[in-house]
């Protein structure tokens, strides 16, 4: 019994460090941690403490596992989602087990299950290093799955010699590439995508998705940014 209070306890903590170091620089995180282990140790008597503090952590869990509410940021997925609407987002089972830890921000997060997306499901991505200052979010759709050849040709999308949709191998409107493309990216034709956009032509890479926005025209997404490993797919709008 012991050994699984001792062991819940170390989980829960790095549970709360890998949330705080997320979303704060790491003295947030030490400090907030720190001052939950020395109140706690002064207040263990306080059942109210005790119960606080798994409540949170299951909320915790629920947000990052679960399910969660986003706002989509601009015109990308029109007219299915405009700027400002607010999407459910399920993770399960997509979901994580533990956020990124410090000093392993773009390394693989722990997820729960290996179940892909169905070509067509509109996701939510976090892409650590898409843009200057941090962790990015997408909401693309998903074009093409692991394995599968696809191809730009005439205006149009063409998976496993069927055409899944009108797209040029280019958005009208000028899209950046990764900005810092992460250590996890060991394939060299995933770093060249990252930093030049899928080819025209080309096998999706094993553990990667192609993503695609609906309007295509204003859209950044793998023509621009490459593929996306299944580790940043965080879950389906819904």
């Amino acid at each position: 019994m012991l050994a699984i209070r001792i062991a819940a306890a170390l989980y829960s903590f790095v549970f709360i460090w890998g949330v705080l170091r997320e979303h704060f620089n790491p003295w947030v995180a030490i400090a907030w941690c720190g001052a939950v282990i020395l109140f706690y140790l002064r207040m263990r008597g306080l059942a109210l403490i005790r119960r606080a503090g798994t409540a949170l952590l299951f909320l915790l869990h629920i947000e990052y596992c679960v399910c969660s509410w986003m706002m989509v940021r601009g015109p990308s997925m029109e007219p299915s989602y405009h700027d400002g609407d607010i999407v459910f987002v399920r993770k399960w089972p997509y979901g994580w087990i533990l956020p990124p830890l410090p000093g392993f921000r773009s390394a693989p997060y722990v997820r729960l299950s290996e179940s892909l997306p169905a070509e067509g499901d509109a996701v939510v991505l976090r892409y650590p290093g898409l843009d200057p200052g941090g962790d990015s979010f997408l909401l693309k759709r998903i074009a093409a799955l692991p394995g599968e050849h696809y191809r730009f040709a005439d205006g149009n999308f063409i998976v496993n010699g069927k055409v899944r949709r009108s797209i040029s191998a280019q958005p009208l409107v000028v899209q950046p590439p990764v900005f810092s493309t992460p250590d996890s990216f060991s394939d060299p034709f995933v770093v060249y995508a990252a930093a030049n956009g899928v080819p025209t032509d080309g096998i999706v890479p094993p553990g990667f998705v192609l993503v695609l926005g609906d309007n295509s025209a204003n859209s950044r997404d793998s023509r621009s940014i490459g593929f996306i490993p299944l580790n940043f797919v965080m879950g389906v709008c819904k």
